[in-house]
C-alpha cells in the first residue's frame, strides 16, 4: 500500500496530515485516561472533534495553538500516533513539540521516530531557532525521547501544572539549532 500525502517518511514510519480514516484511533488518545497520564485531563467530545477536524488543514504559523501530524506506518497506513507541535515564541523561533501514541504503537520507538522525523519537517519549512519540550517528571518515556533527540533538561518546575485535581512537577528540556 502507498501512503499519499506524507511529508516525512523513515524505512518504517512517515508523517501526514490527519484523515478521516484515524478519528476512531485519534479519539481514543484524546479521551483515554492512561494515555493523558502525563498529560491533561481528557477534554469533552466537542472539543477533541474541533481540534480533529484543524488537524485536517495545514499549520497557520501564527497560530499558537498546537498543530500536529499523524505518525503512520508506511506499509498499511495504520494510524500509530502523532507529533504535535507549535511555536512557543514566533517572534524568538521557539517550537514546542510533543507526542501521543496509540497503546498499540508504545515501546516500539514510534515516538522517537516520529519526533525525529518532525524536527527535521519543521526546520525544512520553517523558522527554528530551538525547540523545546516538557514532560511530567514522572513521564520517564518522554524524557528518554527528549534526550535522545539531543535536547538537554534546562528546568525543573516544582508543582508546575495541574492534571485533574493533583499538581504535578514538570521537566523542560530544549535544543538550540545552529549558531547562537
Amino acid at each position: 500500500m502507498t501512503v499519499e500525502n506524507l511529508v516525512m517518511q523513515s524505512e518504517e514510519l512517515g508523517l501526514r496530515l490527519v484523515h478521516e480514516s484515524d478519528r476512531v484511533k485519534f479519539f481514543f488518545i484524546e479521551q483515554d485516561v492512561t494515555t493523558n497520564q502525563y498529560i491533561k485531563t481528557p477534554k469533552p467530545e466537542p472539543e477533541i472533534e474541533e481540534f480533529f477536524v484543524k488537524l485536517q488543514s495545514t499549520w497557520s504559523e501564527g497560530d499558537s495553538d498546537w498543530h500536529g501530524l499523524a505518525v503512520v506506518d508506511v506499509e498499511t497506513n495504520e494510524f500509530q500516533g502523532m507529533s504535535f507541535y507549535r511555536y512557543r515564541d514566533k517572534a524568538s523561533l521557539i517550537v514546542e513539540i510533543g507526542w501521543k501514541l496509540h497503546p498499540d504503537a508504545a515501546g516500539r520507538g514510534v515516538a522517537t521516530a516520529g519526533a525525529r522525523m518532525l524536527l527535521k519537517y519543521l526546520q525544512e519549512l520553517y523558522p527554528v531557532h530551538k525547540f523545546v519540550a516538557h514532560c511530567d517528571a514522572d513521564n520517564l518515556a518522554s524524557e528518554r525521547i527528549m534526550q535522545k533527540l539531543g535536547m538537554q533538561k534546562e528546568g525543573d518546575f516544582k508543582l508546575n501544572f495541574k492534571i485533574a485535581d493533583t499538581w504535578r512537577d514538570e521537566f523542560a528540556y530544549g535544543k538550540v539549532l545552529g549558531d547562537t
